[in-house]
């Protein structure tokens, strides 16, 4: 399926209309991913406070069943992750090209305004952008010298180390609620499942 981005480039010359209409969708499906993100962070919230109670209880079934769901729960975190990060980068992109022609069109520039389209078309960058298929900074960074030309600047099983010390610490945090130190535990958690986030994400770039 064609991106907004994609589309801007299919058989006709680009418009300042169409860049602010593809702005426009950007900003829609950040506003989806935002909520999405929040959706999933307090779905990871509750599959941690399960494998909470099942530590407390001994009930290995269930940690083992509740630490293969948290990590695949990290997966679509990482996903969520970078998806927003692409929109967020789309928006940089598409936001500074539409401010530095919208700049040209106020001083009547509309040849310079034609130029700048033509050399953001002509370039690739935004479809690149668009389908992942470059360094999104180096995207971004070929965007910005475009747009300067024109002023703009488990027991039995094998130990799983991760799975231990995440375990460990997990044990850690619960034995500071139980001694009504709710802020420490409640802090420490964050971080446990951010560092934990974190770990895939550095992996899969």
């Amino acid at each position: 399926m064609l991106t907004i981005l994609e589309n801007l480039f299919k058989g006709r010359r680009v418009q300042l209309s169409d860049l602010r209409e593809a702005l426009r969708s950007v900003e829609r499906d950040r506003r989806r991913v935002r909520t999405e993100i929040r959706r999933w962070e307090r779905q990871r919230q509750q599959i941690l406070s399960r494998l909470k109670k099942s530590r407390e209880s001994r009930n290995q079934v269930e940690v083992d069943y509740l630490w293969d769901e948290l990590k695949g729960h990290r997966t679509t975190g990482h996903d969520l992750r970078r998806e927003a990060k692409v929109h967020n980068l789309e928006g940089i992109a598409l936001k500074r090209s539409v401010r530095s022609l919208e700049q040209l069109e106020r001083s009547q520039d509309r040849d310079g305004a034609q130029r700048l389209l033509d050399r953001i078309q002509g370039s690739g960058v935004l479809e690149r952008l668009a389908v992942h298929r470059d360094s999104q900074a180096a995207c971004l960074q070929e965007m910005s010298s475009i747009l300067e030309e024109f002023g703009d600047g488990a027991d039995g099983d094998p130990v799983d180390p991760e799975k231990a010390l995440f375990l460990a610490e997990l044990d850690a945090i619960s034995t500071s609620e139980r001694t009504g130190d709710s802020d420490d535990a409640t802090e420490r958690e964050l971080e446990l499942l951010e560092r934990f986030q974190s770990e895939a994400d550095a992996e899969a770039e």
